[in-house]
């Protein structure tokens, strides 16, 4: 059943995409954006290598509850 795992997947980076943008986000970064912005968006990725490729590690824990975390703090 991999296509709906993946599909949920992409729900879930969609997700978390939409935080950063409504917090202020733009992709690319900005270049003078606020470091919380920047965090999230590095985030982001680690999102997208925790669920797609799992083999590889990332650089810190990352769900869409942190991502949330970070951009509210």
């Amino acid at each position: 059943d991999q296509p709906a795992r993946d599909r949920a997947w992409m729900t879930e980076v969609q997700k978390a995409t939409d935080l950063y943008r409504e917090a202020g986000g733009v992709i690319p970064s900005a270049p003078r954006a606020p470091e919380s912005l920047v965090h999230a968006r590095w985030m982001l990725e680690e999102l997208r290598l925790s669920l797609f490729a799992q083999h590889l590690p990332t650089a810190e824990p990352v769900s869409l509850q942190r991502i949330r975390k970070v951009l509210a703090g």
